[in-house]
């Protein structure tokens, strides 16, 4: 799907980490800008005016070179920016590509049965505060404006401690996010805390999986689906 901005006519919409029935997710924009004709400034007001957590611009297709902006200012690296970046580059713009480069970080993607994973470095992943609750009904009871005062929250609870699937909730006001709908971020550095390999219902029914590799590396695997 393809909505006009004020800025940019074309702006393909992806939702990342959407459920098996194509449902839930976060709304991604990408706008493709191969000849750099945007300049920072406008970006800038093309992520402003979507105001989705994160807006990419893909500046060159067969290297995988991207950039990122929040609605406030632009980003090093974003996690389901990436995901949904490499998956609309793969099977949208039909150019196989293996890795991203975002901030002259570059970010290990390849798709698998129709699930699009990205491998980083941890200490490229933006700082999450875990606070683990006891049950699922906490995490689902919560009011947005309990957290609008709490710095990038991420609330999780064990929805099946022994199958590691968790139920979560990403609170980010400060960041301009009052919540986000899929983190996969803070799935990945969750997973790298616990030292486990995790399933995430997150938000209202978004699924992210996430893997601990190593001390310095992880994973987080997702479906894709564009409006």
């Amino acid at each position: 799907m393809n909505i006009q901005t004020k800025h940019n006519p074309q702006t393909n919409i992806v939702r990342v980490f959407v459920d098996e029935k194509n449902h839930f997710g976060s709304p991604l924009g990408i706008v493709v800008d191969e000849k750099m004709q945007i300049d920072g400034k406008h970006r800038q007001q093309i992520a402003t005016t979507l105001n989705y957590s994160e807006t990419v611009f893909i500046n060159d297709i067969q290297s995988g070179s991207i950039t990122v902006f929040s609605p406030q200012q632009e980003c090093p690296f974003s996690m389901y920016a990436a995901m949904g970046a490499a998956w609309f580059i793969n099977t949208k713009l039909k150019c196989q590509i293996s890795q991203l480069v975002s901030k002259d970080q570059t970010i290990a993607v390849f798709l698998k049965e129709g699930t699009m994973w990205v491998r980083s470095k941890l200490s490229i992943l933006p700082p999450w505060n875990f606070v683990e609750y006891q049950t699922v009904s906490e995490i689902e009871s919560f009011k947005e404006s309990e957290f609008l005062q709490k710095e990038h929250v991420m609330a999780w609870a064990w929805a099946d401690k022994q199958k590691e699937i968790i139920r979560a909730r990403t609170f980010a006001n400060d960041w301009g996010i009052p919540e986000d709908e899929a983190n996969g971020s803070g799935a990945m550095r969750l997973a790298a805390k616990l030292k486990k390999n995790v399933t995430v219902i997150h938000g209202k029914g978004s699924i992210i999986c996430a893997k601990s590799i190593d001390q310095n590396h992880g994973e987080v695997g997702g479906r894709c689906y564009s409006l």
